[in-house]
């Protein structure tokens, strides 16, 4: 498949990133703005593999795509040596409120999102996590 092309889910293929531990195409939405991960992840810690991929929701409310992590994510924000990567950190959704909402924080830079896999294709992208490191 080329970059331009159309996955049967109704994503477009971005990209590849294969590295020490990691085996996984990137996909993005139509929009352009979210970014879904297919593949497999090895932990450099544990050794365990989780499988990410991706299916449509098939919600006639909202229509879209869910991405599943087979809790690597669980995993990340338990395991202790994922903290010199990768920081959770709550905080109130707006000044005043009581809602409050977990945000991923890139420890190497200060990066901030509220989904889980734009955080960590950041560190992958840009600080080699995973893919030369650790």
């Amino acid at each position: 498949m080329t970059s331009g092309q159309t996955d049967i889910l109704g994503l477009r293929r971005s990209g590849e990133i294969k590295g020490k531990y990691v085996d996984l195409v990137v996909y993005v939405s139509k929009g352009g703005n979210r970014a879904f991960l297919s593949g497999v992840i090895k932990c450099p810690f544990t050794g365990r593999e989780f499988k990410l991929y991706v299916t449509s929701h098939t919600d006639q409310v909202r229509l879209g795509f869910i991405q599943h992590l087979s809790g690597f994510n669980e995993h990340v924000i338990r395991t202790k040596e994922y903290g010199q990567w990768l920081i959770v950190r709550v905080e109130p959704y707006s000044r005043n409120s009581f809602h409050r909402r977990r945000y991923f924080v890139c420890a190497k830079c200060g990066y901030k999102s509220v989904r889980f896999i734009d955080a960590l294709l950041h560190l992958i992208k840009l600080h080699g996590f995973l893919t030369r490191l650790p």
